[in-house]
């Protein structure tokens, strides 16, 4: 089954491979990309990744948009139009 879990975990292999991740998810999704070797470090993050978390809350949105505002990449990139930038850093 492909999972958008495999999917996550295939990506950051492939081309974040080696790379400190940042994850705004689940434990669940977080404790799979932990045994699919991917490092996760809330600390000094190397890339995002923006998961689906059912206990998201302002303070870990706030993070990840602190985390995005050093340059970190986010993957997969967002289409959204209204996602954070450099012009419109929020929340705030």
């Amino acid at each position: 089954m492909f999972t958008p879990g495999v999917a996550a975990a295939e990506l950051l292999t492939t081309k974040y491979a080696g790379k400190r991740v940042y994850v705004l998810g689940t434990d669940g999704m977080k404790e799979y990309l932990r045994e699919e070797g991917i490092a996760l470090d809330d600390e000094r993050p190397e890339v995002c990744l923006l998961a689906f978390d059912s206990r998201v809350s302002f303070e870990k949105l706030k993070r990840f948009n602190e985390v995005l505002q050093t340059g970190c990449p986010i993957s997969p990139r967002t289409p959204f139009p209204f996602a954070p930038r450099a012009d419109f850093p929020c929340p705030t």
